[in-house]
């Protein structure tokens, strides 16, 4: 009878752990990563509770997306468009919103405090340079 060489044993192993791993969370179920202190977890994809906290996130395109919960705290959202977004009680302290546009976002909770504003859009449409 035929037995299979043992790196192609070790080889079908591997594979199916793989398999096994990758399967194994689902789409929109959390990972388990926790980032570091004080450091959200840049790699993460957009959802409402996002934690982008610390991370270099220029140019970003966050157009007509909800995000409630999420801490972009001392992000750099610096040329981001975040045009029809609806935040629901964001962090953004220390966070760079310089050349950002929020043209038509929704605010709840109150403006968020604490963000650089330079040649800011603001919901309004009006631009705020008060940190420039």
């Amino acid at each position: 009878m035929w037995s299979p060489p043992i790196w192609l044993k070790k080889g079908l192993v591997c594979a199916a752990a793989l398999v096994m791993i990758a399967t194994s969370c689902k789409a929109g179920e959390d990972s388990g990563y926790i980032p570091p202190s004080g450091q959200g977890d840049c790699a993460a994809g957009v959802t409402p509770s996002v934690n982008w906290s610390g991370c270099d996130k220029h140019g970003v395109n966050l157009a007509n997306r909800l995000f409630q919960g999420a801490d972009f705290s001392g992000a750099d959202l610096s040329g981001a468009d975040l045009s029809g977004t609806q935040l629901v009680s964001v962090q953004m302290k220390n966070t760079n919103l310089t050349d950002a546009t929020m043209l038509n976002a929704t605010v709840s909770g109150g403006f968020p405090q604490g963000a650089k504003l330079c040649r800011t859009t603001m919901p309004g449409g009006e631009v705020n340079s008060k940190d420039c």
